[in-house]
C-alpha cells in the first residue's frame, strides 16, 4: 500500500471541502423543517443550499444558508416561517415558484454574497411572498421578475411586520410578466424603487408592475428624494395610494420640500402615482412636510372643525328622528 504523504492528505482534504460545505439539500414531503424525512433524511446543514419543492413548516432557529429558494417540483412549494424561527441567507434567496409566509415572530434574512433576493426569477414562474407580522430583511437587491424571463408573475404583500433593505428594489419583468407589491400594513422600507432594472419594458406587451399602498407604511431612504421612484415611460409602472403614508425620508428641510414638490407633482400629471380614492389634486394637496420625518403623503386627519360638524349633524338626524 503506497504511503500517503502530508501533501496527498492535503488535496484530499480540499478536494472534498465543498462536498462537505457546500451541501444542497431539496424537499421531497411535506413537513417540519427539522424532520429528516421532509429532506429525504438528510435536514439543511449551516453553510448548505436548502431547495424547497414541498410544502416547509419552520419554527425554529435553522441557522445561516449558503442559499434558499423555492423551486417548481412534484406539489406546491411553500415555506411557512412561523414564531420563533430564523433563517438567514448568505447567497440567493429566492421564491421561484410557490408561497413564502413570514408570520409574527419570524424572522428571515438575505445578507452578504454575490446573489440577490428574488420573487419569480425564471420564465413561467408564479412566486409570492407574504408577511404577515414577521421581518425581513436584507442588504442586497431585491429583485422582482429578471432580466429575459418572460411570462412570470410574483407578489409582495406586506399585511403587518416589516420588509427592510438598505438597498433599492428593481422591476425586471420582461413582456408578459405581472409584479406587484401590496402594502396593506406594517411596512415596506427601501433606499429607492426602479422600476425598470433593466430598461427592457417599456412599451412590451402585457407588463404590470405596481406598488399599492393600502393601509401601511412605505418609507423610501435615499438622500436624492427625486430619485426614489425610477419610472420607466410604461404606463403600467405605477404607485397606487390608498390609504396609509409614504414617506419620503430624504427631504430635509423646507427648501427641499419646495423643490421635491415639483417632481411630485410631475408623477401625479404622468400617471406615475395614482389612486383610486383620490383625484390627481388631492393627491397633490396631501403631500406636506413634516420636520424630521420628510415628505408624507397621507390621508389627512379630519380638522376639529369638521368633527365638530359632523356631530352637530348626528345630533340634528337623532332629534329629527325622535320627533
Amino acid at each position: 500500500m503506497k504511503k500517503l504523504t502530508y501533501s496527498t492528505i492535503l488535496l484530499l482534504c480540499v478536494g472534498t471541502a465543498p462536498a462537505l460545505f457546500s451541501q444542497t439539500t431539496t424537499s421531497v414531503a411535506d413537513g417540519d423543517w427539522r424532520t429528516p424525512a421532509t429532506w429525504n433524511n438528510a435536514v439543511p446543514v449551516t453553510g448548505g443550499t436548502a431547495f424547497i419543492r414541498s410544502g416547509v413548516t419552520s419554527s425554529d432557529n435553522e441557522g445561516s444558508l449558503a442559499g434558499l429558494a423555492l423551486i417548481p417540483g412534484g406539489g406546491a412549494s411553500s415555506l411557512t416561517m412561523n414564531s420563533g424561527s430564523q433563517i438567514t441567507s448568505n447567497g440567493i434567496m429566492a421564491v421561484n415558484n410557490g408561497t413564502l409566509t413570514i408570520n409574527t415572530g419570524a424572522a428571515l434574512s438575505k445578507l452578504g454574497g454575490s446573489n440577490f433576493g428574488y420573487i419569480a426569477r425564471d420564465t413561467g414562474n408564479t412566486g409570492e411572498m407574504i408577511i404577515n407580522g414577521g421581518t425581513y430583511d436584507t442588504n442586497r437587491v431585491f429583485f422582482m421578475g429578471s432580466g429575459g424571463q418572460p411570462g412570470s408573475t410574483g407578489t409582495l404583500s406586506i399585511n403587518s411586520g416589516s420588509f427592510m433593505s438598505s438597498t433599492f428594489l428593481a422591476f425586471a419583468g420582461e413582456a408578459n410578466s405581472n409584479m406587484n407589491i401590496f402594502v396593506n400594513g406594517g411596512s415596506l422600507a427601501l433606499d429607492f424603487v426602479d422600476f425598470d432594472r433593466d430598461d427592457n419594458n417599456a412599451g412590451a406587451a402585457g407588463v404590470t408592475q405596481a406598488i399599492t399602498v393600502a393601509g401601511g407604511n412605505f418609507l423610501l431612504t435615499t438622500s436624492n428624494e427625486a430619485g426614489s421612484l425610477q419610472f420607466t415611460a410604461d404606463p403600467s409602472s405605477v404607485l397606487n395610494f390608498n390609504s396609509g403614508t409614504v414617506t419620503w425620508q430624504g427631504v430635509l428641510n423646507t427648501s427641499e420640500f419646495a423643490t421635491f414638490q415639483t417632481t411630485f407633482g410631475g408623477w401625479v400629471d404622468n400617471g406615475f402615482i395614482a389612486s383610486s380614492v383620490f383625484s390627481g389634486v388631492e393627491l397633490k394637496d396631501n403631500l406636506t412636510y413634516v420636520s424630521g420625518t420628510g415628505a408624507v403623503l397621507a390621508i389627512p386627519e379630519p380638522s376639529h372643525a369638521a368633527i365638530l360638524a359632523g356631530l352637530t349633524a348626528l345630533l340634528a338626524l337623532c332629534l329629527r328622528r325622535r320627533r
